[in-house]
């Protein structure tokens, strides 16, 4: 009976620890740790920035009924429907976050950078403009990955003078959007159903689910070629992080895609879909 009540609360914390989005913002603010560390960058001041948005705008997408949500993720979205106070108290600290960590530093660039994502975000789930980014046809799929890695490249580039002329930092950069975009485009082949009949045309949407996988295998020859042109550009230092890398990452997806030619649960796209987020970081912890 013990292990049974205690089985049952670790199904229900896991369940609601991925309904409230904080497995996505680590892996958001992982993710960008690990390019901090690739890049030579300092991230402390904009770790806790990337960990509060991704709580503010995941949550803020929930706290909005979508009737796709009820076809793409219906357990996901029953239990975020039990949370919504939980979410709602989440979005609005997060929000406050966002606001006051740029105001204690006296960090003006930030301050106007956070406010500008912010209110781009804001207008993707809900529609104070009388329109919904995420109706706009393609969009929804290149948002995100678009989003994330301005939020990881931008601030740094503009205040810390990154050199973005090298071949380096062009390769990191082109493999950091695809990798997220790859992500992305997995879930969206997800909720292909759900988006259709609720006329958000996303990339998958358009191109259907068999020509979304060839797409799919597509980037990951991309990824693939970038992630060896990246290790051949890196400075010696990185080389051995960008060595695993160049072998984990193809490896995970090529599973992911193996995998998605039999239909799989919820709990797939939300712990090893999203898990794509922690490989990197995984990676330069182990030799970076």
């Amino acid at each position: 009976m013990h292990l049974t009540r205690k089985t049952a609360f670790l199904n229900r914390f896991a369940r609601d620890f991925q309904a409230l989005s904080f497995y996505g913002a680590i892996g958001i603010t992982g993710f960008g740790w690990a390019l901090s560390r690739l890049l030579f960058f300092d991230c402390k001041n904009y770790a806790p920035l990337w960990f509060c948005a991704a709580l503010f705008i995941y949550n803020l997408d929930r706290l909005k009924p979508d009737n796709a949500d009820a076809i793409n993720i219906p357990r996901r979205n029953r239990t975020s429907a039990a949370l919504r106070k939980t979410e709602l108290t989440i979005t609005v600290a997060a929000a406050v976050t966002l606001v006051v960590l740029p105001l204690i530093r006296r960090d003006c660039l930030m301050l106007l950078l956070t406010l500008g994502g912010a209110a781009v975000c804001i207008n993707y789930p809900l529609a104070p403009l009388g329109f919904r980014l995420k109706n706009i046809p393609l969009l929804k799929t290149f948002f995100a990955p678009t989003l994330v890695a301005a939020a990881f490249l931008v601030p740094p580039l503009l205040q810390q003078r990154l050199d973005f002329r090298t071949p380096y930092f062009f390769t990191a950069t082109a493999w950091t959007w695809c990798v997220l975009f790859f992500n992305m485009m997995i879930c969206d082949l997800r909720d292909i159903s759900g988006d259709a009949r609720s006329g958000v045309h996303s990339l998958p949407v358009l191109l259907g689910a068999r020509r979304t996988m060839q797409a799919l295998v597509t980037i990951l020859v991309i990824i693939t070629i970038l992630s060896v042109a990246t290790f051949l550009n890196s400075p010696s230092v990185c080389k051995p992080a960008w060595r695993l890398l160049s072998a984990a990452i193809p490896v995970f997806l090529a599973a992911l895609l193996t995998a998605l030619r039999r239909p799989q649960p919820e709990s797939f796209y939300e712990w090893w879909v999203e898990g794509i987020l922690l490989v990197p970081p995984v990676a330069v912890a182990l030799l970076g």
